[in-house]
């Protein structure tokens, strides 16, 4: 791109930081539309860069994309709409290191471990008097197991299946989710969605840098839940490794 960019006219390019009007053929004024939404998802970037991380070559290649299409928009304005030039770039060697074996991915939640995880939280929230329903689900969001604790409150059963499914589906814990769906802020109004579940009590299972699951409790607070939920990622990053 920079090197098509570096071809052309610069007289051409007067005006490239400007709002400018659709160009006088379908090619041009294709291209003008073109760059308009890329520079929309420079802005959405910039945007999101404020809550999650962006990294800095996507952002730049974005806005280097913007500045691409005017210049082919201002050429096929020029050239009344034939097709246009694009100089080859130059052709740099790049060694590329292999990975030295098979890369292992990781496995899915079994039926046994997922078991074996709310047993361990079972066993510990009976420590502390609390009776709470507990949720093990794949990375589809569907369930692998529940747990429903003597006295747990019936409701509990489908908010435990959902805190699970929305921490998969928006891979984060539903307590970090219950910040981000606030007036203004970055998530405000998902919270509506049927399936989800905007407080804490849900957080997605990792093995690696991989979600393979969810764990979905509830039975107490918000706050209440997601401390069983923090015991039961410890609990299960034990069980994984073994």
């Amino acid at each position: 791109m920079e090197t098509f960019i570096d071809h052309v006219d610069p007289k051409l390019l007067t005006g490239m930081d400007e709002i400018v009007v659709a160009g006088s053929n379908v090619m041009a004024s294709g291209l003008d539309m073109a760059r308009a939404l890329a520079r929309r998802t420079e802005r959405s970037l910039a945007r999101m860069g404020r809550t999650f991380p962006v990294q800095a070559n996507t952002s730049k290649y974005i806005n280097r994309l913007s500045d691409y299409l005017f210049a082919m928009a201002r050429v096929a304005e020029s050239s009344g709409g034939a097709a246009v030039p694009v100089p080859a770039p130059a052709v740099v060697s790049t060694p590329v290191s292999m990975p030295a074996g098979p890369v292992q991915k990781p496995q899915p939640i079994s039926l046994g471990l997922a078991k074996q995880l709310i047993e361990g939280i079972e066993a510990f929230a009976k420590t502390q008097n609390k009776k709470a329903v507990i949720a093990v689900v794949n990375s589809e969001g569907n369930p692998i197991a529940v747990h429903v604790m003597d006295d747990a409150f019936l409701i509990s059963f489908e908010v435990a299946l959902k805190k699970a499914y929305t921490a998969v589906s928006v891979k984060m814990s539903t307590m970090e989710l219950s910040r981000l769906v606030q007036p203004g802020q970055t998530f405000y109004g998902l919270q509506n969605l049927d399936r989800i579940v905007a407080f804490g009590g849900g957080v997605p299972l990792k093995i690696g840098d991989r979600i393979v699951g969810g764990l979905g409790i509830s039975g107490g607070t918000g706050e209440e839940d997601h401390a069983l939920c923090e015991l039961g990622l410890r609990l299960f990053s034990e069980l994984a490794a073994k």
